[in-house]
């Protein structure tokens, strides 16, 4: 179920064209502290997998993530890091996974 530790998140992305999807994971707990992986999409459909060890401190926190049952939401963000003024792109995540 959705209260059991998970160590990779998994998915099937597509991207309107070539961009960077911010996967994060936010914590009530914390504060509402976020730790997130960048994910490279475009035109083709393809399986990502995002190590939980790998997620990376978004906000203002010096540790690593924590207990995955402590999570509350999962988000994806369009990375604006590679984006244009005025630019519209859309992306499509389907076959959501949640693996030991």
């Amino acid at each position: 179920g959705p209260h059991e530790t998970f160590g990779s998140l998994a998915f099937t992305g597509r991207g309107s064209g070539p961009m960077r999807v911010s996967v994060q994971l936010r914590y009530a707990g914390s504060g509402g502290g976020r730790w997130g992986a960048s994910a490279y999409l475009d035109g083709t459909s393809r399986d990502v997998i995002v190590p939980v060890d790998r997620l990376q401190a978004l906000d203002h926190q010096n540790r690593p993530a924590e207990d995955t049952r402590g999570a509350g939401t999962l988000l994806f963000v369009v990375d604006l890091t590679h984006a244009k003024p005025g630019q519209a792109g859309t992306f499509e995540i389907s076959g959501l996974r949640f693996l030991r």
